[in-house]
Order: C-alpha cells, then structure tokens, then sequence
C-alpha cells in the first residue's frame, strides 16, 4: 500500500524541487531544468505543471516576494502586496466588519505516483492514501462551541487582515496586507473556554483520505490526473486540486517509446551466422518464443519487428505498437579462435575480397601494426569518427 503523502506547506519549493533555506542560484538552476524538462513544446501533457513552476519562481526569485512568501504563504502573495504610493497613514484595512469575506481559492498539491510499466500495460488502480487539511466536523469549521458567540478580533479590529508599513524610500511608504494569524481572516474569535475541543479553534484538522487513482492502459509518462477540490481545506477558502502526475519506473527489460516497447538482446556471433532463438516474459505474464528465419545472417545492430506486440494505445486497448527487438553481436575475445578452428572457418565462410594491387611487389610495401584501444579510447574515436561521417552508424558497428 502506498505511504501517505503528506503536503509541504512552502509548495513553491516544493514544486522547484529546492529545500526553504535554498539560495537564488539553486532556485534558478532547479527551474531552469524543470523548464527545460516541462516545457509545453516538449511536453503539452505538463502544460499546467509549467505554468506553476513559472509562477513559482516569479515569486522565489524576486527576494521581496519571497519574503512575503516565506512569512504568509501563497495567500500573503495573493493577498498581500499593496500599491507602493507615497502614504503615511496606515491605510484602510482590507475589510470591514459586517461584509462577506470573498473565497480564495486554494493552492493546487501536486505529487509524482511511480508507477510500473505492467500497470500501464495492463491497467491498474492504485489506493494512495493522502493527508490533507479538513474542516472540522466537531465544529463545522467555525473553531467555537455552536452555543457560544464569538467576539470580534482585536488584533486586526474585525476587518481579518493586518497592515504592516515599512519605508522603501524617502516618502515611500510601502502597506503589506496580510491575513490576520489571530482570528485566520475570520474576524471573529472564540474565547479560550469556548473553543472546539477537536480542533482547539483552528478550524481544520488533519486527515488521511484515499485516492482511487485509476492507471489507464497505455498511459503517457507524466500524464497528470486531476482529483478536483481534494487539496487542502480551510475557511472561505475554495480547496484547489489535487494533481497526480505519472513517473514510469524503469524497467529491466523494455523501454518505451510511445506505445512502441523497445528490447535490446545480445547474441553470440555463433547464433548471429546460424539463427537465434530465445524467450522473454512479457507485461502480461505469457513467455514468447522468438526465432529468427531459416538460414537468416543477424548483423551487429540489425533490428527486427514483431507486430502488435508493444504497449495498447489509451482509448482504444485494441490497438497495439510493436515489440522492437535490436541484436547486439557479442563477438569472441582475441586468441579464441585456434589456427584449426580458423581453417575451419575459412572453409564455410565467404572468401575475403583482394583489395589491393598485385602487381605491387611485398619489399615495396610498409608492414605496420594496429594496437589495441581500452574502453575509454574506444568512446573517444568513436566520437571523433562520428563527427567525420555523413550517416551515422550504430556504435555495434564499429
């Protein structure tokens, strides 16, 4: 059973990947590749996952609204820059006693749900428990005894936000509003004796709720499934969404490419001359059994088809991509194949070409030798040789 998940309050972080005490080169480089990875010409599947990792860093990279951040949280910056015009007075308060608090809406809470390849090959429905904020029940979000009456709040008189003033310039008074953390922009306030005995006057408790998060057959890679209005609650606070975004896990077998499933399979030189046949288990359990053609020549990189055998397409599981199989040759080590084994070979294997002129004399001819390369030399020429060349072939090839 999954673990719950439970929400970080500074999301903004959280969607950046980055920790609260983080500095702004981290900020940036953490976006800067989140960007990158969601960008909608890349992927338009994560179209909205983009445009919060944008307003998230808007507000962290700029050191004022992040300390507004830091402080008030997302309603703070919603809520809390006023205009920065010449003052001094305090300003009027955001509200009045007496007149209806306008809902906000709330902070969308994203989360990355691994998932294996068998699940989207098969279809799956996974139960992830989920802690979020709900309104109490004891007191039906309003934090007091139902027979008692609540006062007005003194420390933001009623109106259910605060006003700080500081100086940015000479004559420049700068009002930040903000939520009042007293009354939590209620305006009013139970005493200590009347306070719910569930929620101790905060409103909302925590709670666990399960997610019945169904995996479609064939579903993309960070694929996002909305669960609407299940983040947190809170009061006059409409709940944003829950947002499940699809990780597939990598697997030991496949790799996917859209619904195509790709397998890389060594062989022996001996069963590339004379034919392969070999067995893998599937997504869905059944043992396949793979034969190449009678008499059929396998050459390093060769690839071959079989149709209808890869992922099914999501929305409509009767159509199929295909199994991709690409051969990688494994040839024999130096100094295995005897001088006997040689003749033998040279009997029932194509005769080499000549390919230079016989009418050039052997003591007119230089005898060099070619050394042998480690690993790390290898990468390195064939690097250096693919740039030179038009087609770029299979690193097997070579």
């Amino acid at each position: 059973m999954a673990q719950p998940v439970t929400p970080v309050h500074s999301r903004y972080y959280e969607l950046l990947g980055c920790k609260p005490g983080a500095t702004a080169s981290d900020i940036k480089r953490s976006y800067m590749k989140l960007a990158k990875q969601y960008h909608p010409d890349k992927n338009p599947s994560a179209a909205g996952l983009f445009q919060n990792l944008t307003k998230a860093y808007t507000v962290l990279s700029d050191p004022e609204k992040r300390a507004i951040y830091d402080k008030f949280g997302e309603q703070g910056i919603h809520e809390g820059v006023g205009s920065s015009a010449p003052s001094s007075s305090g300003g009027a308060p955001m509200g009045q006693p007496g007149q209806p608090i306008p809902k906000q809406k709330g902070s969308d809470i994203y989360h990355r749900l691994p998932v294996r390849l068998e699940d989207i090959y098969l279809g799956s429905l996974i139960k992830l428990p989920f802690r979020k904020r709900s309104m109490c029940p004891g007191c039906d979000g309003k934090g007091g005894n139902p027979s008692a009456t609540p006062q007005r709040c003194h420390g933001c008189n009623g109106s259910g936000f605060k006003v700080i003033q500081h100086m940015i310039a000479v004559g420049m008074i700068q009002q930040l509003h903000h939520v009042c953390s007293d009354c939590l922009g209620q305006r009013e306030v139970y005493m200590d004796c009347d306070k719910c005995l569930q929620c101790k006057g905060f409103r909302v408790i925590d709670s666990v709720k399960t997610l019945d998060v169904l995996i479609e057959r064939g579903m993309e890679d960070n694929h996002q499934i909305i669960f609407e209005g299940e983040a947190d609650q809170a009061p006059n606070t409409i709940p944003g969404n829950v947002i499940i975004i699809i990780s597939m896990q990598a697997h030991d077998t496949f790799v996917r490419e859209g619904d195509h499933l790709l397998l890389t399979k060594e062989i022996t030189l001996l069963e590339a001359l004379t034919g392969v046949h070999f067995r893998i288990q599937h997504l869905d359990g059944r043992h396949l059994q793979i034969s190449s053609a009678p008499s059929e020549v396998i050459n390093p990189g060769d690839i071959r088809v079989i149709q209808g055998e890869g992922l099914p397409t999501r929305g409509n599981v009767f159509q199929k991509g295909n199994l991709i199989i690409r051969f990688k040759v494994i040839f024999p080590p130096s100094n295995y194949i005897t001088p006997e084994s040689a003749k033998v070979l040279a009997s029932v294997l194509p005769k080499p070409k000549l390919n230079f002129d016989p009418a050039v004399r052997d003591d007119q001819v230089d005898n060099v030798s070619m050394a042998p390369t480690n690993a790390e030399q290898q990468q390195h020429l064939k690097h250096d040789f693919h740039k030179f060349v038009q087609s770029k072939p299979l690193e097997d090839d070579l």
